[in-house]
């Protein structure tokens, strides 16, 4: 498969810093892309699961107060 890529006049620099790359790391141009855009979408998963987990809010109630039988049932009247 192949995947031709716009570089805006703006971005050019990227394009240099990755020949630069390809250089110094010696392997192929296609590889270093790939990595990156693994990379990136590794990321953009993991943002997207944190957006989607559920806080629950919990509330300090204070110390419960014991309760017996008879405390219940005397409101009844």
């Amino acid at each position: 498969m192949q995947l031709n890529v716009h570089v805006p006049k703006d971005r050019e620099d990227l394009i240099r810093e990755l020949d630069d790359a390809v250089t110094k790391l010696e392997r192929p141009k296609s590889e270093i892309v790939l990595d990156a855009v693994e990379r990136y979408l590794a990321d953009l998963h993991r943002r997207r699961g944190a957006r989607r987990a559920v806080e629950i809010p919990t509330f300090d109630l204070g110390v419960p107060r014991t309760m017996r039988r008879a405390d219940i049932y005397d409101d009844r009247s």
